[in-house]
């Protein structure tokens, strides 16, 4: 099946939050937060992940891949003129969509309309669990500079 690209449109909001979560379920930080702290002030993690794409659609560059008339995947990044080093936010592959390449491909388109950007180096965050997206990454050429910690604590 082809993939075309196209950007986001603020009524394909629902379907991009409905696959960023299905995406990052297993794979996100912010789930063992969760099981660590409870809810942060009343929201979970899918509702943060929800603000999150909210907060891409409006600031960010967010192209969707579609497949037979179906937003397959998404892609958010935004790149700093200055330094013309891009951050990739956001890449997920709905679940009926997996397994066929379409990170691959999304990824690679969004790296390409970066570069027509004036970008010239990007970079993102991944869990080190996440095992399939690191494999991809570094198939893709990324290189993993370092590792960080993230730390957590409830305000005393």
């Amino acid at each position: 099946m082809a993939l075309s690209f196209r950007p986001a449109h603020q009524e394909d909001y629902e379907q991009l939050v409905k696959i960023v979560i299905e995406g990052f379920e297993k794979v996100t930080m912010q789930t063992y937060v969760d099981q660590r702290f409870g809810l942060l002030n009343g929201t979970n993690w899918r509702d943060r992940w929800e603000g999150r794409v909210n907060k891409a659609l409006k600031n960010e560059i967010v192209i969707v891949g579609e497949s037979s008339a179906e937003i397959a995947s998404v892609i958010a990044a935004r790149i700093d003129p200055k330094t013309q080093l891009a951050f990739i936010n956001i890449l997920a592959v709905s679940r009926k969509y997996r397994q066929k390449g379409y990170g691959r491909k999304t990824l690679r388109w969004m790296l390409a309309h970066l570069k027509t950007l004036g970008g010239v180096h990007a970079h993102l965050d991944c869990l080190a669990t996440n095992v399939e997206a690191n494999r991809l990454y570094e198939s893709e050429g990324f290189e993993n500079v370092g590792h960080s910690v993230n730390w957590y604590i409830k305000i005393p």
